[in-house]
């Protein structure tokens, strides 16, 4: 059971105090389910057309784009503020009484429309249109008490059609959730609970074309384009796109609609330009505008005898259908359909392994990508019409503690291991500031080690990569360099690469494709240089227009990530970058590229061969002595240069302290340090790691692990190595800059019982950090080619 469950949480939402106005973060309360209901952590959200018309408070009797609306009441003062937001993916953190098809962990999708499996719609095959969840945008509270869950300093904040995604946490009945594949990436499937669904279904539940049928598309917004992506799927030979905005054909043709036509660009109607083109009209037709004449045309345009046409935008309330009746008798079918006639619970776990079965793409559906606290940017790409749908990834971390307890700082995981803090009381330092580390028992080092371990068997059996030849001798990597220090991750991942199982010479069976940049030769270069030599690969080989090169990557772990690759767009915006010590407040694009330990060298003894070399020991790996408990008899070891202002205010206010084995210096050599200092660091419970000028800690987290010192990171914006396969709070602690003046007091007060248990998880998380000459499981270069193949379906900007 999660460890909130029953108490309220605080977390960040978007709250729309005015009809019209920017959406303001704020801070709210969220209550706990109640009887069958969940309450869900979002973590990506997407906006939609129906947000934006409710937003601007514009009166409809339904709402275009997709979701259908009972009611005509435009938005009143009673549902003001609120929380907007359907479209969305995330995970249970809790139930409520009698829920029992869902847990804490699961991943999901909350839908605007619900399934309540007992009513007499859910009971039929012919039918979504459930009776006690059908969507209702008037209500703002919910059903099982008539309260809303939402609320800022006792104030209560509204729901939007159940569900209010733009908050980091929502309670949503059971019936509108959708439990889906844990392996599904969220910021892909989250697009499916609204539109996209919508368009799709109504191509393939609703018309059905049937292999080498035509099918005619009117409108070619999001739920247009879903449509034809449906048709696509099922195999139509012509896709006819009809809008009256020419501007959106060019994005059409990357949803295979293969003939376009503008209404306006004819004197007669569009109906009898379609039936001219094709031979007395499509097989198949879809609307997806709401306009009634086009709606009319979306009918008359499809063939007697076996012409099927679907209505799925919405009329404005006073518009009449009108058509010949013998266009009826004539055999020609007309059908309307409500979220693509999906029942959510049922059917959207289907629609998500599509997805995961490459039959449907999402990612040219999305255009954009804002964090949380930019989600008023994407109501200006939605207002101005630019793009289709815009990610909103949750990247504020809640204050998730019970109500009570808002004078603590708060910490808790993001997928992406950013963490933040929220004081209620400035000037004064929580007697606990780590749930984690303090009055809580400390668990495995992986999330989800169920989940990891058969996918990582199956990435090992069916991952495949195809290098690039390196045929730039001034910018590419040569197996014969023998790269040292900063570079010598680049060196060992391609030693390592090239004799394994995971390297093929065909790149037809290839999930993604190397670049052999190489980090030491490009520092410094002329960005013409590189990008001439990444243009000869598009020129030669037909891979990279597949996806704009999102199945592509390179190893940017010195002198590119922070010089001349950032002005070579074709490898920043798609490329997956594999970035040492990454900052957030850097061009570090952490869904897309991927963080990596900093590799440290120490001196080589006689004997010692290059292999041995690794990010954790340049010695066989083995628990020493030293490692032990007992001889840790200082709080914190350091030793660098004051490069930044995190390790001058150690300095401040640790210079001389007796507690710490601290050494300041205006510049020194890594090795140097280690080599002086070796006993310091065995002596050391915990190893500091300060935020460098230009990295997030350097060698410091591998540092820590060879000494067996738990390491202390003292940055707001690192990206944690394996972040998605390791759970960071149970071997580190993890700290905010400006929480340096009170190091020694959160050191001290975390449990020596804790402290033990994430000393002995340290030391078994080492093995995740090492270079093997022949790669073993689960070793760096292993774990390397995991979090690639988690991000073999990337997304193209």
């Amino acid at each position: 059971m999660s460890s909130t469950a029953g108490q309220v949480i605080c977390c960040k939402a978007a709250v729309a105090w005015e009809a019209g106005k920017p959406l303001v973060i704020e801070e709210v309360e969220v209550a706990p389910p109640q009887a069958m209901e969940v309450r869900l952590k979002i973590l990506f959200t997407s906006l939609c057309h129906t947000d934006v018309y409710f937003w601007e408070a514009k009166r409809f009797m339904l709402t275009k784009m997709g979701c259908q609306i009972a009611g005509s009441n435009p938005i009143v003062s009673s549902n003001i503020p609120r929380i907007f937001g359907h479209e969305a993916g995330g995970i249970v953190e809790s139930v409520g009484e009698g829920v029992t098809d869902l847990k804490p962990g699961d991943h999901v999708l909350p839908v605007f429309t619900g399934e309540c499996k007992e009513c007499r719609y859910c009971k039929s095959e012919e039918s979504n249109m459930c009776d006690l969840l059908r969507i209702n945008t008037d209500r703002g509270v919910m059903l099982n008490d008539g309260k809303s869950r939402f609320s800022i300093r006792g104030q209560p904040i509204y729901h939007f059609v159940g569900t209010s995604t733009f908050s980091e946490y929502t309670v949503v009945h059971v019936g509108c959730v959708a439990k889906i594949n844990p392996a599904a990436p969220l910021d892909k499937v989250c697009v499916l609970s609204c539109g996209i669904s919508t368009g799709l279904g109504a191509t393939l539940n609703v018309a059905k074309p049937k292999k080498g049928s035509s099918v005619a598309i009117f409108g070619l917004g999001v739920v247009g384009l879903a449509a034809a992506e449906g048709a696509r799927i099922a195999g139509a030979s012509r896709i006819i796109g009809v809008d009256l905005n020419s501007n959106r054909f060019d994005e059409a043709k990357k949803f295979d609609v293969t003939e376009f036509v503008n209404p306006k660009d004819h004197n007669k109607p569009v109906q009898e330009v379609i039936a001219e083109m094709t031979n007395e009209g499509v097989d198949r037709s879809v609307e997806c505008t709401g306009s009634i004449n086009a709606m009319i045309s979306t009918f008359e345009c499809v063939h007697d005898g076996w012409g099927v046409a679907v209505l799925v935008g919405v009329p404005n309330k006073d518009d009449s259908f009108k058509t010949h009746p013998m266009n009826v008798l004539n055999e020609k079918t007309l059908k309307g359909t409500f979220f693509g006639n999906y029942k959510p619970r049922s059917d959207l776990p289907s629609v998500v392994e599509k997805y995961m079965n490459k039959e449907l793409e999402l990612e040219k559906f999305i255009t954009h990508e804002v964090p949380f606290s930019e989600i008023n940017k994407a109501f200006e790409y939605m207002l101005s019409g630019a793009g289709l749908r815009c990610i909103i990834r949750m990247e504020i971390t809640p204050s998730n503690e019970p109500k009570e307890k808002l004078g603590m700082a708060v910490w808790n995981p993001l997928p992406s291991g950013r963490r933040y803090s929220k004081f209620r009381e400035k000037d004064s330092l929580p007697d606990e500031v780590f749930r984690t580390h303090k009055g809580n028992s400390i668990g495995s080092i992986y999330h989800r080690e169920d989940f990891f371990l058969p996918n990582y068997a199956t990435m090992e059996n069916d991952f495949k990569v195809f290098v690039y030849p390196g045929r730039d001798p001034t910018t590419c990597y040569d197996p014969r360099d023998k790269l040292k220090r900063k570079y010598a991750s680049e060196h060992y991942f391609l030693k390592n690469l090239i004799p394994s199982s995971f390297f093929t010479d065909d790149p037809t069976v290839a999930h993604l494709f190397l670049i052999p940049l190489s980090c030491k030769k490009t520092g410094g270069r002329e960005e013409k240089d590189i990008e001439n030599y990444v243009k000869s690969l598009i020129s030669s080989y037909p891979y990279w227009n597949r996806t704009l090169g999102a199945d592509h990557f390179y190893f940017s772990c010195h002198g590119i990530d922070s010089g001349t690759i950032e002005e070579v767009p074709l490898l920043m915006k798609n490329v997956i970058r594999l970035v040492c010590s990454p900052s957030y407040d850097s061009k570090y694009i952490p869904h897309k590229d991927i963080s990596l330990p900093q590799t440290l060298e120490l001196s080589l003894h006689d004997g010692d061969d290059v292999w041995s070399r690794s990010t954790v020991m340049s010695r066989p790996l083995m628990i020493y002595p030293e490692m032990m408990l007992p001889r840790r008899t200082k709080l914190g070891f350091w030793a660098g240069s004051l490069n930044s202002d995190v390790r001058k205010n150690l300095q401040v206010f640790y210079k001389g302290a007796p507690e710490f084995n601290f050494h300041f210096f205006d510049k020194m050599k890594k090795a140097a340090i280690l080599d002086a200092y070796e006993n310091e660091l065995y002596g050391s419970k915990f190893c500091i790691c300060p935020r460098g000028n230009n990295h997030g800690g350097g060698v410091c987290l591998t540092e820590s692990m060879t000494f067996g010192c738990v390491p202390v990171i003292l940055h707001d914006y690192y990206d944690f190595p394996f972040n998605d396969v390791l759970d960071w709070n149970n071997f580190s602690v993890i700290l905010k800059e400006e929480h340096v003046p009170d190091l020694e007091k959160i050191l001290k007060g975390i449990p020596e019982e804790n402290y033990k248990k994430m000393h002995q998880n340290l030391l078994q998380v080492r093995k995740h950090f090492q270079w093997n000459s022949l790669p073993v499981k689960y070793d760096l270069f292993r774990m390397i080619m995991y979090e690639l193949w988690l991000r073999r379906h990337i997304i193209k900007y």
